[in-house]
């Protein structure tokens, strides 16, 4: 038996996997699942031990070291390995039941097997697969890891290296972003949401939130959910998810805290895929809270759902003309390509407020709060394919998988600049995350480092973050890192390359065509080196420009 703990992975169509160690209180439930494998998928599973279910198969399936995989309650996988005399090697075997063939899940349980496995020392996992066991082989195959394979007497002997090299690290990332991009879809493109908690009272968030829905121009069906009105805002209410008469993609919950877990498990039951839980009163309020939370996430990930908050304002998600305002905000900003994903939900209030006064253009706001599963790494993802999306902003209090937000962040900024703040720089900033979104804030060093070597741009005040946004949304973005400095002040000039100097940035000398050209405009006197100093008698701006042919 084995004594890894208890984890969840996302699968190929973006439902989600329990995955845990196999436990002696599961021989009953692996018999099960193996008696209901089709004819001949035991003899590729066990082709040493015959085609019949019987005590030997399950005490080999369930020695070593064992993990089993569970949906819904059910156990739908096995896999284990067993260390062999070769020091550092170990043999392995998967089984999924038939019924779940084709959602990752044996990709799941061999990473996180592997996982395990590279803990305990071992370096090489050997797998004995019949050579008519495709699916297998083609998992084996397409995993990432180095592998060698061998035939001899119909049985394939495949030896895979489980060093997480680049070429592993790059197919596990892209699966991770498929599984993360079908997770998602019923968050930013429901077909019917329902607001559980809506209220006929002005002034309260149910009302505030369900009526930014109807007012946005949702192009879906949006449900008021309530014990007892009979109807909201004129709008036909009901008394619970299971009563509406079609599937519900999205519930947003607005109720107490010590009512969350009910009304949760009640949508999830009922069909809903994705949960916005604005309620506080969660691990940012203490012990009681913390245990709160970590049950509403056990719920979802039961149910295979994702969850946004708890503790946050909501989702705005614009598609086309349609725009899902499942938000308490008061304004909106206009369309445009920006994404942002705030972690605080009032501070995303203003940075909503802010963009709209700058008439700074939203595709997508996010608000995340305490971050029980949704993460910005999550939302990089989605955003990195959505065409609408040209810049992603971000308001941080603190990381959850940091390596995994340097490698998404250096791919994805690549092409689409990534910009943050990120609160709690000092000891007293740390404090307060931690007592506002139950968040653990970094080192200044670390943070720095990480943004640094993952390209994200990172801003101090949100003054500068729209700033840089504003510049970022309505100019290209350069193709390298020269610059030519035009000023009419030789003072201001220098200071300007020292900037660019200390940010990386090169000031290339100019060409001669582009000096010539520049002597033909300015006065004798101006210096036409880089920085060019046009003299506070140079011609009114606008008159000289560079072209990008002529730099360097």
């Amino acid at each position: 038996m084995s004594t890894t703990a208890t984890d969840y992975a996302l699968l190929r169509d973006g439902g989600q996997v329990l995955l845990r160690a196999a436990r002696k209180e599961d021989r009953s439930r692996v018999e099960a699942m193996f008696r209901h494998l089709a004819p001949g998928h035991l003899a590729m599973r066990f082709h040493s031990s015959g085609r019949s279910v019987n005590d030997s198969m399950i005490d080999v399936a369930l020695g070593g070291h064992a993990l089993v995989a569970e949906l819904g309650g059910d156990l739908v996988a096995l896999a284990s390995y067993y260390p062999l005399r070769d020091p550092g090697s170990a043999e392995m075997a998967i089984v999924v039941a038939d019924t779940e063939h084709r959602r990752g899940l044996g990709t799941a349980l061999f990473e996180r097997l592997a996982q395990d496995a590279r803990a305990a020392g071992i370096r090489r996992f050997l797998a004995l697969v019949q050579a008519n066991n495709s699916a297998m082989l083609a998992l084996l195959d397409h995993l990432g890891f180095g592998r060698t394979r061998h035939l001899d007497g119909g049985v394939v002997e495949v030896s895979v290296d489980l060093r997480p090299d680049p070429a592993y690290l790059a197919r596990f990332d892209a699966r991770r972003h498929t599984a993360a991009l079908a997770s998602l879809e019923p968050l930013f493109r429901p077909r019917a949401v329902a607001v559980i908690g809506a209220s006929r009272r002005a002034g309260t968030i149910g009302n505030a939130v369900f009526h930014n829905l109807l007012a946005g121009g949702f192009a879906g069906t949006v449900y008021p959910v309530h014990p007892t009105a009979p109807a909201i805002g004129s709008v036909r209410a009901y008394a619970s998810v299971a009563a509406i008469p079609e599937l519900v993609d999205l519930a947003v919950i607005v109720v107490p805290a010590a009512a969350v877990l009910a009304v949760a498990d009640e949508a999830l039951t009922a069909g809903v895929r994705a949960l916005v839980v604005i309620s506080a009163g969660f691990a940012e309020a203490g012990e009681a809270g913390t245990h709160r939370q970590a049950a509403l996430l056990d719920l979802c990930r039961t149910h295979g759902a994702r969850l946004v908050g708890p503790n946050c304002m909501g989702v705005l998600a614009r598609d086309g003309e349609s725009t899902m305002n499942a938000t308490f905000a008061p304004s909106l900003p206009p369309a445009g390509p920006v994404a942002i994903a705030s972690q605080s939900g009032a501070l995303g209030i203003a940075i909503l407020e802010q963009a709209r006064s700058l008439g700074l253009g939203i595709a997508s706001f996010v608000s995340v709060g305490n971050k029980a599963d949704l993460s910005s790494n999550d939302l990089i993802e989605y955003w990195e394919e959505d065409p609408t999306v040209r810049l992603i902003v971000l308001y941080l209090e603190s990381f959850g998988n940091p390596r995994r937000f340097a490698r998404i962040a250096r791919r994805v900024g690549a092409h689409k600049p990534i910009v943050a703040v990120k609160g709690g720089r000092g000891a007293a900033g740390r404090r307060a995350a931690a007592s506002h979104t139950a968040a653990l804030a970094g080192s200044e060093v670390a943070v720095d480092a990480l943004f640094r070597q993952a390209g994200v741009i990172r801003c101090d005040t949100l003054q500068e973050l729209f700033e840089v946004s504003t510049l970022l949304v309505h100019q290209p973005l350069p193709e390298g890192n020269r610059v030519a400095v035009l000023t009419n002040a030789g003072g201001l000039g220098i200071l300007c390359a020292d900037a660019c100097e200390a940010s990386g940035l090169v000031l290339p000398a100019l060409t001669e065509e582009t000096t010539q050209a520049l002597c033909a405009l300015l006065p004798p006197e101006a210096a036409v080196a880089n920085p060019v100093d046009m003299l506070a008698s140079g011609p009114p701006a606008g008159s000289v420009g560079f072209r990008g042919d002529r730099v360097g």
